[in-house]
């Protein structure tokens, strides 16, 4: 069955979810559109060879998608989630926020914007006095904050009559005070967004059961807007307080004094975004290696750095040192999957396979479309005879890619070894066509035909 996903960034995150509740060797195929690209060439064939269309509504209205999906044979419908009631000062980028090197959208856009600090620069006034007067503000009394909270209450249980998807702010309600359910008005959780993927592949797939997933990676993990204290104390809120960090870019994370003070000036570092987009450009060569240390020590706080500068001694071969750094990121932030990855291929060189078995799963944890986690676990569990995790994991590794030879020969020397023959005979098959050069998977495919 052909399912495409109709929608802005949240889509994209639905897509990868359906996916791995699925199961990645499933017949089912899911493909993400872009609202803004609705109506190109490849998304109109796509739209046209779907079995089921799921469209994303983000306002109290149906959008306009019948025209562009005609012949669907089904079409089923999701919100696009927002809160606004924790943040309602944003909504207007910085005055001086502009499309430059590593920020398309501007350093501080809307999403990240605050109008009451806006007014104060636009005044001309001096930043100090701008930055002890909002701090020490009271948004209850400048807002109805619980009339704010109804209206999200009231946007969000209408997109639930239009999709068809309830409990979503019964969701929210019984669980926003105790943690982090959206990084900043329009970019919600994973925890929010696995609960619309979970009813939204009930609506899809109603004869499945889906696989059980872990909460990846956060979506929108880059950008997270402050919480004001004034909020903070008015809605009770338990996850978050003073010494809360918030993410900014590529440039690590700061408290909310930081935040504000670095947003009335208008910091921003696009020397960090710049330098990360070369020396990912050229695989991390270690000739960027002397830049990346400087900027690791001036950004303290940036775990993406770290594991530049780990991933360019990895390339060096130094082994011990790129271990060191991909620790040393993992010790700033454990919820991202990258330095978790270099952690395991560093482990693995220096011979301790064990550690590199715990970061690769760490690593999977995270991420479970990362192909060299998945790839990794099998090849590490193979070595040490663990059969069974070598032929999961090369399960995984052949469904994210089904062109990678060594993973469909993981599969089938496993399967081999468990004495699941025809699944063994099936991935030799495979990996005969991609690896034409290994003469041993024609013997070892000819001693099971025997």
């Amino acid at each position: 069955m052909q399912i495409v996903i109709i929608g802005n960034s949240q889509g994209e995150f639905l897509k990868r979810r359906l996916e791995a509740a699925l199961g990645f060797n499933s017949s089912h195929k899911i493909s993400w559109i872009a609202s803004v690209y609705l109506n190109s060439p490849a998304s109109k064939s796509a739209i046209a060879s779907a079995d089921v269309i799921a469209a994303e509504v983000a306002e109290p209205r149906v959008p306009p998608v019948e025209e562009a999906i005609e012949g669907a044979a089904r079409l089923v419908r999701f919100p696009r989630i927002h809160l606004h009631f924790l943040w309602p000062l944003s909504g207007k980028a910085h005055p001086f926020n502009r499309s430059e090197p590593g920020y398309p959208s501007g350093a501080y856009p809307k999403e990240l914007g605050d109008v009451w600090i806006n007014a104060k620069l636009e005044a001309q006034d001096l930043p100090e006095p701008i930055f002890d007067e909002f701090v020490a503000l009271d948004l209850a009394s400048l807002f109805d904050l619980t009339h704010l909270r109804y209206m999200d209450e009231l946007h969000t249980r209408k997109l639930e009559e239009l999709t068809g998807m309830p409990g979503l702010w019964d969701f929210i309600e019984a669980r926003y005070r105790s943690e982090r359910l959206f990084h900043s008005p329009r970019h919600p959780s994973n925890a929010v967004l696995s609960f619309i993927a979970d009813q939204l592949f009930g609506k899809i797939f109603p004869e499945l059961t889906p696989r059980p997933v872990p909460l990846t990676i956060e979506h929108y993990r880059s950008k997270q807007a402050p919480v004001h204290p004034s909020i903070i104390r008015h809605f009770d809120l338990d996850w978050v307080d003073e010494h809360t960090r918030y993410r900014f870019h590529d440039e690590g994370d700061f408290t909310f004094m930081e935040w504000v003070n670095r947003y009335i000036r208008y910091k921003r570092s696009g020397e960090v975004a710049e330098a990360l987009s070369q020396a990912k450009a050229a695989q991390f060569s270690e000739k960027f290696l002397p830049e990346l240390h400087l900027l690791a020590d001036k950004y303290p706080r940036s775990y993406e750095l770290r594991t530049a500068v780990g991933e360019a001694l990895f390339r060096a071969k130094d082994f011990m040192g790129a271990e060191y750094m991909a620790r040393q990121a993992i010790k700033i932030s454990d919820a991202h999957p990258e330095p978790f990855h270099l952690l395991s291929k560093s482990s693995r060189l220096l011979e301790d396979i064990p550690s590199a078995i715990k970061a690769s799963q760490s690593a999977y944890e995270l991420n479970n479309s990362h192909f060299p986690s998945a790839f990794w676990l099998s090849e590490m569990a193979k070595s040490i005879n663990d059969l069974q995790m070598s032929e999961t994991f090369a399960k995984v590794a052949t469904g994210l890619r089904p062109d990678h030879g060594r993973s469909w020969l993981n599969l089938a020397d496993a399967a081999s070894a468990l004495g699941h023959i025809d699944e063994a005979k099936a991935a030799y098959v495979e990996a005969r066509h991609l690896l034409p050069q290994e003469r041993r998977i024609v013997r070892r495919l000819d001693a099971l035909n025997s």
